[in-house]
């Protein structure tokens, strides 16, 4: 599968973190349980489709991207906030690429890699120039995706990218006991930006079919007659 977008939407900063900053000659991790000590971590916030991240472009290795740090980094009033952080690492040894991508999700829990961020990464990697040329080779825990350039702006930043997925991994349908959400739809109705979605669960429907899709983060699939008025958030914590 080919994913094909903009690149990702990028804000530069420095996030005031836990932890220690490393110099070339002398590695020190900056991970979560650094709590008592300050320290400046040069981080990126970038988005595709609005799928928001915090990159740390972490070239030296010396960043230990662990629960902690994650969570803090990730919450959105206390911290910079996002759907996960990345680091942007050295590929591994073993393996022959440009780059590896080392993704969290935002509770800290490691993922396998993630569609959006792969862009982001990309822009990140290319508009840096670490990597030339316009073909980006991303390690990640699902294996090595390509990254191809498919436009750029004037000045030569990064516009639209081409994404190899790779085949999906498509899962046994399920079913989803939603009979909760008929019994007390709850006020939290608007939370979801449905309108009106509590109409589409009733008595009648109280399963939901669900299939489940992997590209190196699972995905749980639904069909319906109308995305808009679909109740997602309340669907997704029954799911979780």
């Amino acid at each position: 599968m080919v994913r094909r977008g903009p690149a990702g939407t990028v804000a530069r900063g420095a996030a005031r973190a836990r932890g220690a900053v490393s110099r070339p000659d002398r590695r020190r991790d900056i991970t979560g349980a650094d709590l008592a000590k300050q320290a400046t971590i040069e981080f990126v916030k970038a988005h595709g489709t609005g799928n928001d991240f915090v990159i740390l472009a972490d070239r030296e290795d010396a960043v230990t991207l662990d629960r902690g740090l994650t969570r803090a980094l990730c919450d959105r009033r206390t911290g910079l906030g996002g759907d996960g952080a990345i680091r942007i690492a050295p590929a591994r040894a073993s393996v022959e690429a440009d780059v590896f991508m080392d993704y969290r999700n935002r509770d800290g829990s490691v993922a396998e890699m993630c569609g959006n961020g792969v862009r982001c990464v990309a822009k990140v990697v290319l508009d840096r120039q670490w990597v030339g040329g316009d073909r980006l080779r991303v390690d990640t825990r699902a294996g090595v995706k390509v990254v191809d350039v498919a436009a750029r702006h004037a000045d030569g930043r990064v516009a639209q990218v081409h994404v190899g997925m790779g085949r999906p991994v498509v899962g046994e349908p399920v079913e989803l006991d939603i009979s909760p959400l008929v019994e007390a739809p709850g006020p939290e109705a608007a939370d979801d930006g449905a309108d009106g979605g509590e109409a589409l669960v009733t008595a009648e429907h109280r399963v939901l079919a669900l299939t489940t899709v992997s590209l190196g983060n699972p995905h749980a699939v639904a069909v319906v007659e109308d995305v808009a008025r679909a109740p997602l958030a309340r669907w997704a914590r029954l799911a979780a």
